[in-house]
């Protein structure tokens, strides 16, 4: 491959608009035009709203996503819309699922807890417990 340099005359105003969508996307003018270039030529191929990389473009509330933005703390717009439609597109556990969990991975001492001992308190305790149970 023999890459071309391809030189475009913008208004200030326009690069600067350029320039704060790259830094937005974490990454240089260059690959953002670059990636915006590729996208036209795919929209312009595949329809309007197409995009190379399997994505769509919706309408949502900028409130909304917002909210998950501050919630999460998340950087921008489209992480907190991208991480809200996975999020709702995880298929939560059934009943029966959760039910065939039931006493599965978990040995805490529950009470000693609610009562305040701390974890290496509570191993002590049982250890202590094992030794003079053996001992007896």
């Amino acid at each position: 491959m023999n890459p071309k340099r391809l030189q475009v005359v913008v208004s200030e105003a326009e690069h600067d608009e350029i320039r704060s969508a790259a830094e937005r996307d974490r990454t240089t003018v260059s690959a953002w035009v670059r990636r915006a270039l590729r996208q036209a030529r795919a929209a312009g191929r595949r329809g309007k709203y197409a995009d190379p990389e399997g994505r769509v473009q919706v309408a949502v509330s900028a409130g909304a996503l917002e909210a998950v933005r501050a919630r999460h703390g998340f950087l921008d717009r489209a992480a907190a819309a991208e991480y809200a439609v996975r999020r709702t597109a995880v298929a939560p556990m059934t009943k029966a699922e959760a039910l065939d969990m039931q006493g599965v991975g978990w040995e805490g001492n529950v009470a000693g807890m609610r009562a305040g001992a701390s974890r290496s308190d509570q191993g002590a305790d049982e250890l202590r417990d094992l030794w003079i149970g053996a001992a007896e």
